[in-house]
């Protein structure tokens, strides 16, 4: 059989067909399609979008005139730890079968999760593995005191996180100073390298780092905007699907996004020095 033009496999965590995904993931596959990139995308999505079928089609039809395909498999929520593993084993198997008679050069892992799917992948195939590290995952669930540092839940995901950067081909943060703070991370591993590139930076998406909005209302609230993640002075980074408190690797979500100017859930808004509306 006569392989394919080789392909970029885009893994994604976050769903398509949620906000986040479409501004973060969709745009930037679009802009890659039009400049000739062979892609793929797969990715997890929630229940209750897949039952949509309308916005499931109107998806489909979107990706398939920039030529890109989609992979998209359901997201498994709890129990937590044996979801994800379960949803890790899917996404494995839906990329091998996607990918047979297909000659693979970059695997794209979004985020953790996705991550270790991209480099189980790109490991058997002799392709490349991008990490897109997004954040710092593990310090932010402990921070918001989800989990324990000495736990052995966070000990495995240390290891895990070691991993993914050490056996990166290339490395992509949203900051710079997240880029700097790579090395603890993994001490003693030679790191690949590290590209800067902040969310919403396409042209579509760049106009709105200029819109100034309100968290909500209230003085316990302060003032962000969207996606100026580039702003590490800011008290506060808005994103598409989330307000986040601090700077750097320190932020922290701290509600849900759902339309302009309203939340899904009032946020407890920390407050912090220097922070103020």
């Amino acid at each position: 059989m006569t392989a394919l033009p080789a392909t970029v496999l885009y893994v994604s965590y976050d769903g398509l067909l949620e906000p986040l995904g479409e501004s973060q993931v969709v745009a930037y596959v679009e802009a890659l399609a039009l400049r000739g990139t062979s892609l793929a995308v797969l990715s997890f999505e929630k229940p209750g979008d897949l039952g949509d079928d309308a916005r499931v089609e109107a998806m489909r039809t979107r990706l398939s005139r920039a030529a890109v395909d989609w992979i998209p498999l359901r997201y498994h929520r709890s129990p937590s730890l044996p979801a994800t593993a379960y949803d890790v084993a899917g996404g494995v198997r839906a990329a091998r079968s996607y990918l047979r008679g297909r000659r693979v050069a970059l695997v794209h892992g979004r985020g953790y999760t996705g991550g270790l799917i991209a480099v189980m992948i790109a490991r058997r195939s002799d392709a490349r593995f991008l990490f897109d590290m997004r954040g710092f995952w593990v310090d932010e669930r402990i921070e918001a005191g989800q989990w324990a540092e000495a736990s052995l839940l966070v000990r495995g995901l240390r290891a895990l996180e070691k991993r993914l950067l050490a056996e990166a081909d290339a490395i992509v943060s949203l900051t710079e100073a997240g880029a700097e703070a790579l090395p603890s991370l993994a001490p003693g591993v030679a790191l690949p390298r590290v590209e800067v590139i902040p969310p919403a930076s396409t042209s579509s998406a760049s106009s709105l780092q200029k819109t100034r909005v309100r968290c909500g209302a209230g003085s316990d609230w302060a003032r962000g905007s969207f996606s100026s993640i580039q702003d590490h002075s800011a008290c506060v980074t808005w994103v598409p699907s989330r307000c986040e408190s601090g700077s750097g690797s320190k932020r922290r979500a701290v509600g849900s996004w759902s339309s302009p100017g309203r939340w899904s859930s009032p946020p407890a808004w920390p407050r912090r020095k220097g922070c103020t509306p």
